[in-house]
């Protein structure tokens, strides 16, 4: 009998799990972000009026969003503006603690194809293990990025201009690949071609997307 209170407690566990993240809504407002809990209950998580862009983590513990720091001056060396000075934070739901997991590395003398900032298109992993996003860094392209969840093992991927990631139904063979958009330069040419492309959960090209439309309609965006 008590094993099977036990198999009983584990399913309950395991389905609650996972649909943690289902019944929690989370934003931004005023700066500040918010969730909406089961209980339709707003709750604030931070307060410093120049926080955006949130994101859920999978098994809806933790939040990753964009933190506003101040404006980043005129880099005269390059004749770009860089942005603001910004960095991706992390905080528990539960137990607070909101802190910084990758830094802007922007200075005067920096050389700019290097540059770590203006971030964009933050994204969690379907397993909750990694980041991506997208750092603004020259005035046509971005720059793709992955990271552990902890902000650590940084890893360049390539240039884009758009970032989704294919979502929906975990049966679904895409699922949690990433889809950018990207200028190529076709070969031998000066013509530039955008393209969409399917990328594995480690960056790998898988291949280039034909018809994206369709593709969306084949499959679900995160």
């Amino acid at each position: 009998m008590r094993t099977g209170l036990y198999v009983i407690l584990s399913i309950f566990l395991l389905v609650n799990v996972s649909f943690a993240n289902d019944s929690i809504e989370v934003y931004e407002k005023d700066g500040n972000i918010y969730i909406n809990d089961a209980s339709d209950e707003e709750i604030q998580l931070t307060f410093e009026n120049k926080d955006h862009s949130p994101v859920l983590s999978p098994d809806g513990q933790k939040v990753v969003f964009i933190r506003y720091n101040r404006p980043c001056p005129y880099d005269s060396n390059t004749g770009w503006f860089p942005g603001n000075y910004d960095e991706i934070w992390s905080i528990n739901i539960e137990k607070g603690n909101p802190h910084s997991i990758i830094k802007n590395n922007y200075s005067e003398n920096i050389d700019m194809k290097n540059y770590l900032g203006s971030f964009d298109s933050l994204h969690i992993s379907v397993d909750g293990k990694k980041i991506y996003f997208l750092c603004q860094n020259c005035t046509v392209d971005a720059i793709l990025y992955m990271a552990d969840i902890d902000g650590s093992n940084i890893r360049r991927i390539c240039n884009v201009h758009q970032l989704d990631l294919v979502g929906g139904n975990s049966a679904d063979e895409y699922y949690g690949y990433l889809v950018i958009g990207q200028r190529q330069l076709l070969e031998g040419s000066v013509v530039i071609k955008w393209a969409s492309v399917l990328l594995d959960k480690d960056g790998n090209v898988i291949k280039e997307i034909e018809d994206i439309d369709q593709f969306w309609l084949d499959h679900e965006k995160l």
